[in-house]
């Protein structure tokens, strides 16, 4: 899901989402842009929850997974350098 603030970040994600629907999954993207109305922080175990369970978790491993390593494919340079491949 991604949250706006206003009318232009709207029109950026609307842009982008537009953008890489074609570049960066097969399918339809299907995600979210909504206002945001608020935030709160997640419970601590959820907290990296990916970096602490990785491939241990299925869903992790064959969803979650293929998607960072075709991002860090496509945007690797864009990546803080400790996500870097």
């Amino acid at each position: 899901m991604i949250f706006y603030h206003n009318e232009a970040q709207k029109a950026v994600a609307e842009q982008s989402k537009k953008e890489i629907a074609t570049q960066f999954w097969d399918g339809p993207i299907i995600t979210e842009i909504s206002p945001f109305t608020g935030f709160w922080e997640a419970e601590e175990y959820h907290q990296n929850y990916y970096e602490q369970v990785g491939d241990r978790n299925p869903y992790c491993t064959y969803i979650i997974t293929p998607k960072v390593q075709k991002l860090k494919k496509l945007y690797n340079d864009k990546l803080k350098e400790a996500y870097r491949q």
